[in-house]
């Protein structure tokens, strides 16, 4: 049997930023990553089909965002999936071929309820709540991997479909229209550091991220700050694409949801160029690139809907 032998020089550090890092899950990760939502990641992949409205997505860095909180644990440390009216007419939850969660909603304004359906969404665990409002000066990134399959509806628009709480798909957000970080149609960041978004209006891969210092007004509760991250369809929060109960202006799109990822920059202490070129290449190559994970996927067409 061969013996390793293990040189230690006391005193000698390795501090340089530019050093390879050994990879723990994710290429991506750091010492503030809290969030990471992959369907086929390597280091787990979701069960098959769709489970019941309520059900839990794994954090694939939960072990990461355990060490920011101090608390949780891999059950809790989680998001969920939220749905309803996404069956017969109104909508459609499914895998896509490739692993990926899409939502597929109706654009028909006589089929949509005024009780917000139909509508998917992914909810935050309630420790990365409470982090996001016990520290809502730290630099934050958040970006979303996915596809658009049917673009939003063009044409008029009201003055809600133009506002911002109403053209997200991915929104950090409070009552009050303090949004502070808004990824759709119309992306927005508070405070920015820095932000790329592709557009909803035609179908095909999408790539958006953004990062914020802070909020503009800092949340005076803490359940003030809404756990709907991610929303897509007649959420009530991301993307109520209508005036109030009318939905003559209904114009949502329906998305394929592959990656989100959020991270503190202020604990990790990259920059948002950092993270965004990491992150992008790691997107180029499961995403646009032969070979890759999500890379040539299938879907139900959207016109099975109205």
């Amino acid at each position: 049997m061969s013996v390793g032998r293990v040189l230690i020089i006391p005193g000698l550090k390795f501090n340089n930023p530019d050093a390879p890092k050994l990879v723990e899950v994710d290429v991506i990760e750091s010492a503030g990553s809290l969030l990471l939502i992959d369907p086929t990641h390597p280091s787990g992949v979701w069960p098959g089909g769709i489970g019941p409205s309520g059900s839990t997505l794994r954090n694939v860095l939960w072990k990461k965002a355990q060490a920011v909180y101090g608390a949780g644990s891999e059950a809790s440390l989680v998001p969920t999936l939220n749905y309803a009216g996404m069956s017969g007419a109104t909508g459609l939850l499914e895998r896509s071929s490739k692993g990926g969660l899409h939502a597929l909603v109706s654009q028909a304004p006589g089929l949509v309820s005024a009780k917000n359906t139909p509508y998917a969404r992914i909810n935050i665990d309630l420790e990365l709540r409470k982090w996001l409002f016990q520290n809502p000066t730290n630099d934050l990134y958040i970006s979303i991997w996915g596809q658009v399959t049917r673009p939003y509806k063009t044409g008029v628009v009201d003055s809600t479909y133009t506002g911002m709480s109403a053209t997200a798909l991915v929104e950090l957000a409070t009552g009050g229209g303090n949004q502070r970080l808004v990824l759709g149609k119309k992306t927005e960041v508070q405070n920015e550091l820095g932000k790329l978004s592709n557009s909803e209006s035609a179908s095909g891969p999408v790539f958006m991220n953004g990062a914020s210092r802070g909020w503009l007004t800092n949340p005076a509760l803490e359940t003030s700050i809404f756990t709907s991250l991610l929303g897509v369809g007649n959420t009530g929060l991301n993307n109520t694409y209508t005036s109030g109960a009318s939905t003559a202006k209904t114009r949502w799109p329906s998305w394929i949801i592959y990656r989100v990822y959020v991270e503190d920059l202020t604990v990790s202490g990259r920059t948002y160029q950092q993270v965004h070129d990491i992150d992008y290449a790691l997107y180029e190559k499961n995403v646009l690139c032969e070979g890759g994970r999500y890379y040539g996927d299938t879907y139900t067409v959207p016109s099975v809907l109205p």
